[in-house]
């Protein structure tokens, strides 16, 4: 929180010219009418006997008080010192003195009304409570002001009321004695006044800044402000009194009781109880409760944003103060106030604290989308997180560039701030998420932090980060500075020490691994014996020691680690490679029995059946080596081990009494083939001969070798074959020469693919069966390809009810679309493509349906919801090829506006930022016609 925010509002408010300009605005008025009626009652015509001096002095201040009575002050000022000049000694010359005073103060002469009044109040004749009040109030209102003098004024004007001090030292009237007075019968009429000369008083204290007197005022004078005219101002007044005194449950009550009374001082009032209650009580809610309601109610109050303002502010301290409910409020109320006062001085506060709000809840788009628009080229001190909070929701957005250009602008050169450290640690981790990884710089943000930030506690993550990237890039000695310097105690050091004997493993140095391995695997067990990395030391022990040639020492610790961690996830690792020591110790059976233990869902169980079958035969068990190479070819049909096991297959067959391979797997199968042999092993070669040559992209053999099997085929692979027979036959489409010859290939593409189709799947093969679902997306596409865009539309459609959740949906959106395109259904077309690209996936599937969209919106002619469309592409896809496309397009769109001048912008961007694509080269054919 910044409880600055508060108090700024505060700043703002010019108290002492506040309480000027009310307390000398209307009511001066008043006490102006009061005396003037008291000149013409006591100085008119009808009083000449009273003034009986001499006749030409009172002439001379009887035309002063006229032009008084008609509010010529300028020429009753002039008249009262002709009088003066003439008469200085005359009987009149006090109540003169009132006058001329009066006149000065309505000129705002407020010096010269005050050596006036002074006189007056010295003198016979004027009222001593009138001339003391209106002395006061030019005491304070002449500059400089004098609050000191006008207090004795306005104490004198209480006493002539009849208003008695008490006390020694600071006599002061008490509440006591001004009871005492309000129950005199005879001050009934002078109660109004007497209020105006208290509440003259107070102000005359209150600008001294005697704050307990203030207080001491206010509660002795309690009586006789109460249901006056001068109440509310009391109650403001002690308020302010009680909240400097630090008094603020007093002072909350003071302003409480104040802002529920008519007057011009209840808005303010209001507004310093929800202050008061903000910074000094922490009483949020009712804080928040003031403010609201004086928005609500003093809606042309200049301050009504404050108030907004603050009210947020509540919301946002009460949060940080433990009541979570209220941090949506926070966010509702600071963007509230963001959008309604944009030009506001907290504008920009409220959007920054929305932003940290949005971060706090974890709503990271909204984070940024609040917090980027204040990135500016210089940063408010105020929002020193603000570069962060942005980085770090690009961060868990998995933004990897952006988070690491921001983390990196945040902390480099500002590495001491709060959070550098963080951002340093997190920037590595994006420079290394890249698509494109730039390991150099993780490499320089890792090393930032370790020369910067010595104190950090992700300075261990940070040294084992740049320890793995040092050794994944093979700098093995570089790789260990970091990795080293983790302490011993911390948490992540048997991690970098798992790492150390990593370096030394793969730099040759298989002994110092293995006993690096150990002596880790060793200490963790003593500390306890659960830690992850025990079992994987056992592991990488046993290969390091194979790697050097301890083949009986890897054997008897890969056989612990069998032992003891038979669940373990990497089992399979341990036995093969102990299956693979024991093979190096000639103990046949052992290694067999190694290499069974391998699980058949292991990414190595077909090698484990390879290795298997090789210890038969190298035991003298050829025959026995049989169903493992078939086990091999019927569980691991795509192994890249496969050309070797048929043909070893073949090789071991002849031994015991088959026929003879060829040399190499294409060879040996096609001779296998060629011979007469059981239906079931011809079958699979020919699956397999139709694998291999797929994989070697020789599609004319792959199809000739499928569609041969799917003569005879075996019910299992029924499916599987005429699906790879379709395969075979599109990838000939792709390379064919002519329309003609095109098409012939997808119509028989085609033709295996509903061959697929129509074939039964066993129940239980989920592998068969996915096959058949996209065997149905592949005819849509043979279909389009053919340009039969009904039949094409149908398939997906079909694909699409049939499997909805499927993970290949979006691609049949995709030829959906594409074939309502091309039937120029372009709503229909749209709808589809909208689904392709609903769910934000960023791929390319994704990538080609946003910029079809833009497609059908350029082909309808709404040029400008194609250039969105188009400039989504590049936004959303990093895909070079098509957001090349998108932007040559969207110049395309602006061409058809007519323009040009932008149309050629968006050329020459296209060049600059996709130089190697053929757009570029289109868009460069655009320019030389532009």
């Amino acid at each position: 929180v910044n409880p600055a925010a508060g108090e700024l509002f505060r700043s703002g408010f010019e108290w002492e010219y506040f309480m000027l300009k009310v307390m000398f605005g209307d009511r001066f008025w008043v006490h102006a009418a009061v005396v003037l009626a008291a000149i013409v009652l006591v100085f008119g015509p009808g009083q000449a006997g009273v003034r009986a001096q001499d006749s030409e002095a009172e002439a001379a201040y009887e035309a002063a008080a006229g032009l008084f009575n008609l509010g010529l002050w300028e020429q009753a000022a002039a008249a009262y010192k002709e009088y003066f000049k003439k008469h200085p000694r005359h009987t009149l010359a006090g109540h003169a003195h009132f006058g001329l005073g009066l006149c000065h103060f309505n000129m705002k002469d407020y010096a010269s009304a005050a050596a006036e009044l002074k006189a007056a109040t010295g003198s016979k004749g004027p009222d001593k409570v009138e001339a003391n009040l209106y002395l006061g109030q030019a005491l304070m209102l002449k500059q400089p002001a004098v609050p000191k003098d006008a207090e004795t004024a306005f104490e004198a004007s209480l006493k002539t009321l009849g208003f008695a001090k008490k006390g020694f030292i600071d006599r002061e009237c008490d509440s006591a004695s001004v009871k005492s007075w309000l129950e005199e019968k005879e001050n009934e009429k002078k109660k109004p006044l007497a209020a105006d000369v208290f509440i003259g008083l107070l102000e005359s204290t209150y600008l001294q800044g005697d704050w307990k007197s203030v207080v001491r005022k206010s509660e002795a004078f309690e009586g006789l402000a109460k249901g006056s005219g001068v109440e509310q101002r009391t109650r403001v007044l002690a308020g302010e009194a009680q909240e400097q005194l630090e008094n603020f449950e007093a002072a909350a009550v003071a302003y409480k009781a104040a802002s529920e009374l008519k007057g011009n001082d209840a808005a303010e009032a209001l507004f310093r109880l929800g202050i008061v209650r903000l910074n000094n009580l922490k009483s949020f809610e009712a804080a928040a409760e003031n403010f609201n309601a004086y928005a609500d109610k003093y809606r042309s109050n200049p301050k009504r944003p404050d108030a907004a303002f603050n009210e947020a502010l509540c919301y946002y301290q009460s949060y940080f103060g433990g009541k979570k409910e209220h941090l949506g409020k926070a966010v509702e109320t600071f963007g509230g106030f963001a959008r309604a006062h944009p030009q506001h001085k907290m504008a920009d506060t409220a959007q920054y604290y929305v932003g940290r709000l949005e971060h706090t809840r974890e709503n990271w788009a909204a984070t940024i989308k609040a917090l980027e628009p204040l990135m500016k080229e210089e940063v408010d001190p105020a929002f020193d997180q603000l570069v962060f909070l942005v980085a770090d929701s690009y961060h868990r957005m998995r933004n990897w560039g952006k988070s690491a250009e921001l983390y990196m602008k945040f902390a480099k050169g500002n590495e001491g701030a709060l959070n550098a450290d963080v951002a340093l640690h997190n920037a590595g981790v994006s420079f290394s998420n890249l698509s494109k990884p730039d390991t150099e710089m993780a490499i320089t943000a890792y090393e930032l932090l370790d020369a910067k930030c010595s104190g950090s506690p992700h300075l261990p993550s940070a040294r084992l980060k740049l320890g793995i990237i040092h050794y994944e890039a093979g700098r093995f000695d570089e790789a260990q500075k970091p990795l080293a310097k983790i302490p011993a105690n911390h948490p992540l050091k048997a991690d970098g020490d798992y790492y150390l004997a990593w370096t030394e493993l793969d730099n040759k140095r298989p002994a110092v691994a293995a006993a690096r391995f150990e002596a880790l695997g060793e200490r963790l067990v003593k500390a306890g014996g659960n830690h992850r990395l025990v079992p994987l030391c056992r592991l990488y022990q046993g290969i390091s020691e194979f790697e050097g040639r301890k083949f009986t020492a890897s054997a008897q610790t890969l056989g612990q680690f069998v032992t003891g961690f038979s669940e373990h996830e990497k089992l399979d690792e341990a036995a093969f490679n102990m299956g693979l020591a024991q093979m190096q110790l000639r103990r046949w059976d052992d290694a067999i029995k190694s290499f069974d233990i391998v699980p058949k869902n292991s990414a190595i169980h077909d090698r484990a059946l390879y290795q298997a079958a090789w210890s038969q035969r190298e035991a003298g068990k050829p025959a026995e080596a049989i169903p493992y190479y078939k086990a091999f070819l019927e569980q691991h049909a795509d192994s890249g081990l496969a050309n070797n096991v048929a043909l070893e297959l073949a090789e071991v067959e002849f031994e015991v009494g088959g026929e003879n391979g060829g040399e190499d797997a294409v060879a040996r199968l096609t001779k296998l083939l060629a011979g007469k042999h059981n239906p079931d092993l011809r079958r699979l070669a020919l699956y397999r001969l139709g694998i291999v040559q797929f994989s070697r992209k020789q599609y004319p053999a792959s199809a000739k070798a499928f569609e041969g099997l799917l003569e005879d085929p075996a019910a299992a692979l029924v499916v599987s074959t005429a699906w790879q027979a379709g395969e075979a036959r599109r990838n000939m489409a792709l390379t064919a020469s002519g329309d003609a010859g095109k098409a012939a290939e997808y119509k028989a593409a085609l033709a295996n693919y509903q061959a697929a189709l129509a074939a039964k799947a066993p129940p239980n093969d989920v592998g068969q069966l996915r096959l058949k679902q996209q065997a149905l997306l592949r005819v849509g596409q043979m279909f389009g390809a053919l340009e039969d865009w009904k039949n094409s539309n149908a398939s997906f459609q079909s694909f699409i009810k049939d499997n909805p959740q499927h993970e290949l949906v979006r691609t049949a959106y995709l030829g959906m679309g594409w074939s309502m395109q091309n039937e120029e259904n372009y709503q229909e077309a749209i709808a589809a493509y909208e689904k392709t690209v609903s769910e934000g996936v960023r791929d390319d599937t994704g990538a080609r349906a946003q910029f079809l969209l833009g497609e059908c919106y350029f082909e309808k002619k709404e040029f400008e919801k194609a250039i969105i469309e188009f400039a989504k592409v590049e936004a959303l896809y990093a895909f070079p090829d098509w957001q090349s496309k998108a932007a040559y397009e969207m110049a395309q769109a602006l061409l058809r506006q007519d323009k040009k001048d932008r149309a050629r912008e968006q050329f020459e961007r296209l060049i600059k930022r996709y130089p190697d694509t053929n757009a570029a080269n289109a868009a460069a054919e655009e320019l030389k016609n532009l």
